[in-house]
C-alpha cells in the first residue's frame, strides 16, 4: 500500500467518526447537554437580575476548599435542614467531601467575610449519569447552620405554567460566558410534562420536569448553577424547593427547548431518611381587618 493510499484511507476513516458522532448527537439530542459546574460549567441564569442582598438566607454557594468563593465555586444548593444542603448528584458526584465547602445564605461572591462550612459526606440516590437520572445529592455539612431552612415542595405543586424563581451565579450569556458575582434570580414557568417530553427525550415525569421562558428574550438557566434551586410558592405563600437544576441545551435560553429540573417532591422521603422529619412552616398569618370607622354625625 503506497503512502497516498494509507493518507486516503486515513481521510475516509477520520470522516466516517466524524459522521457517526454527527448522527449520534442527532439521534439523541441529550448528548453533550449536561455540565458539571466543576469546570466553570453546570447551569445558571439569562436574562435574570440581581438579587436583594439576604433575600435567599437558604441558598448556598457550592465550592472547592482553599479557594475564595468568587474564584471556587462551581454548583449552587439549597439548605432543606439545619446540616444538609440539596443539590445535583453531577455536581459532586467525582469529588471527595473533604475537597468540598458550603457557603450558606452568600449573596455575592465577593464577600470574604461569609462563614465557610466544611462538607462531611455525600448521599446519593441511584444516580445515573448517562441518563441524568436521579440527578440529586445531599451534603451533610460539619456544622449545623442558623440560616432559615427552605421546605420541599409537595407534589401538587407542579402544575402547568406555575410561575417559579431560579437562583443561580453562573453564566449570563447563552454562549456559557460572563459570570456573575452576584446571585441572580429569574422568574420562569414550568411547562407540561407532554411539552417537555417533545423537549427532551427519554424524561421521566414521575422525578423531572422542564421550566423555562420562550419569547423574543428567553430566559434560563446556564453554565455555572448546576444544583440550585427552583422554587414554587403554594398557595399560602409558602416559597419551596420544587426542582434542582440539571442539565438544558446548548447555547442556553433556547425558546423552544427548556431547561430539565430533578423533582424534588419525588425524593421527599429519601430526603428524610437522611435529616429526619423536616417541620413544616406555619403560614403566614392572615391581615386582620381594617376596623370600620363610624360616621361622623357633625358632618354633612
Amino acid at each position: 500500500m503506497t503512502s497516498v493510499d494509507r493518507l486516503y484511507r486515513l481521510c475516509l476513516l477520520t470522516l466516517s467518526f466524524m459522521l457517526m458522532f454527527t448522527l449520534m448527537a442527532i439521534a439523541n439530542p441529550a448528548a453533550g447537554k449536561d455540565q458539571s459546574s466543576q469546570s466553570n460549567s453546570g447551569r445558571s441564569i439569562v436574562n435574570g437580575s440581581d438579587a436583594t442582598s439576604g433575600a435567599w438566607p437558604g441558598m448556598v454557594a457550592i465550592g472547592f476548599r482553599n479557594e475564595t468563593a468568587k474564584r471556587g465555586t462551581f454548583c449552587g444548593g439549597t439548605l432543606v435542614a439545619p446540616r444538609w444542603v440539596v443539590t445535583a448528584a453531577h455536581c459532586v458526584a467525582d469529588l471527595r467531601p473533604n475537597k468540598v465547602v458550603a457557603r450558606v445564605g452568600i449573596s455575592s461572591l465577593s464577600d470574604t467575610a461569609a462563614p465557610v462550612t466544611r462538607v462531611k459526606g455525600f448521599r446519593f440516590d441511584n444516580w445515573k449519569p448517562k441518563r441524568d437520572l436521579n440527578d440529586i445529592a445531599l451534603l451533610k455539612l460539619a456544622k449545623a447552620q442558623s440560616s432559615a431552612t427552605v421546605p420541599l415542595a409537595t407534589p401538587d405543586l407542579y402544575q402547568p405554567r406555575s410561575s417559579a424563581i431560579v437562583l443561580g451565579w453562573g453564566s449570563t450569556k447563552p454562549s456559557g460566558r460572563g459570570y456573575s458575582v452576584n446571585l441572580k434570580q429569574a422568574e420562569i414557568a414550568t411547562t407540561t410534562q407532554e411539552r417537555c417530553n417533545k423537549m427532551w427525550r427519554d424524561i421521566k415525569n414521575k422525578r423531572q420536569f422542564c421550566a423555562g421562558l420562550g419569547g423574543a428574550k428567553p430566559v434560563d438557566t446556564c453554565l455555572g448553577d448546576s444544583g440550585g434551586p427552583l422554587l414554587l410558592a403554594d398557595p399560602n405563600g409558602i416559597v419551596r424547593l420544587a426542582g434542582i437544576v440539571s442539565f438544558g441545551p446548548q447555547p442556553c435560553a433556547n425558546p423552544r427547548r427548556f431547561a430539565v429540573y430533578t423533582k424534588v417532591s419525588y425524593y421527599s422521603e429519601w430526603i428524610e431518611n437522611f435529616t429526619g422529619p423536616l417541620p413544616e412552616p406555619s403560614p403566614p398569618p392572615v391581615p386582620a381587618p381594617a376596623p370600620e370607622v363610624a360616621p361622623d354625625p357633625t358632618a354633612g
